[in-house]
């Protein structure tokens, strides 16, 4: 008898199927996915389903956000909602936690500059204490505090960061993990928080999907939000090791190849200026600059 491990076989996910309810966590393959919702986004007008008008009904009604106070968790947790609706057909419904994050918390937990927002997985066999089991899995979805400019651009920050890590957690919840040759699948895996492979060609056809129905002149939400899929890939290349797929791939995925060499060149000249060895007599001056700009960065956004 053959002691070979049988590769799991995952099973695609029919489009009326895509709904709350249906979908079986850590079940699916990238591909199941990346086809399931690029076919649920690229819907006709008159074929968008129920939860998707509540969601629209929700945004033309009460899809306002606080002018008065722009760094606020009710208005974030709102739009994961409509988001979730429109463009997820509310399948992500139970499965994420939204949070905001300072500059310095986002420094602690990753130990490097802090990012804007970051979408974190939690699954079953990663529990800190055994005596509390992870029944299933789900997100942290955090976004930075540390926002400048207008109040309408960082309105708008916010907004194509949280549809951003939105396309992460539907990869991070319903993706199969098993030893069976789904791991291996994964480009980066699930172990690297800092620095994961996670804008391979399976997030980049949802979140190109995505983009294109929040057009202006789609007949969804409308919002025209950029998620700044070139530069993440180009960051993945750079850092994390991910093979940039050829021309054509990327045509067909809506990037353009020349930009991203361009951030390529760009990552590679910024972070060599941060690898540079630091003269001593000068270290301190730097750091206390630094904390100085972080501190007022911080301020500015309260």
């Amino acid at each position: 008898m053959s002691n070979t491990m049988r590769e799991h076989k995952t099973s695609p996910i029919p489009l009326e199927e895509f709904q709350v309810g249906f979908l079986k966590p850590a079940s699916y393959s990238e591909e199941d996915i990346a086809d399931v919702m690029v076919k649920h986004l690229n819907r006709k007008p008159e074929d968008i389903t129920t939860r998707q008008k509540e969601g629209l009904a929700r945004f033309k009604y009460n899809g306002s956000w606080s002018l008065a106070k722009t760094e606020n968790l009710g208005d974030l947790e709102k739009f994961f909602d409509i988001f979730n609706d429109v463009y997820f057909n509310g399948v992500l419904t139970g499965y994420a936690r939204i949070n905001r994050l300072s500059w310095l918390d986002m420094q602690r937990r990753f130990g490097y500059g802090g990012p804007e927002g970051f979408c974190q997985p939690i699954r079953q066999g990663n529990e800190l204490d055994p005596r509390f089991r992870i029944m299933k899995p789900s997100v942290e979805i955090a976004i930075s505090t540390a926002f400048t400019g207008t109040k309408m651009y960082r309105i708008q920050n916010h907004l194509l960061i949280l549809l951003h890590e939105m396309v992460h957690a539907i990869f991070f919840i319903f993706k199969c993990g098993c030893d069976h040759g789904c791991l291996q699948k994964t480009l980066g895996g699930y172990h690297d928080v800092r620095w994961p492979k996670y804008h391979n060609i399976h997030w980049q056809a949802v979140a190109h999907a995505v983009e294109e129905a929040d057009r202006e002149t789609g007949h969804l939400l409308g919002l025209n939000l950029d998620l700044r899929r070139e530069l993440c890939l180009a960051n993945d290349v750079h850092r994390g090791g991910l093979n940039l797929p050829n021309d054509a791939v990327l045509r067909l995925l809506g990037l353009d190849i020349r930009r991203i060499l361009k951030m390529q060149k760009y990552l590679r000249e910024e972070f060599s200026k941060m690898e540079k060895p630091i003269i001593p007599g000068h270290a301190a001056n730097r750091c206390i600059r630094n904390t100085c700009i972080c501190t007022d960065n911080n301020s500015s956004t309260l």
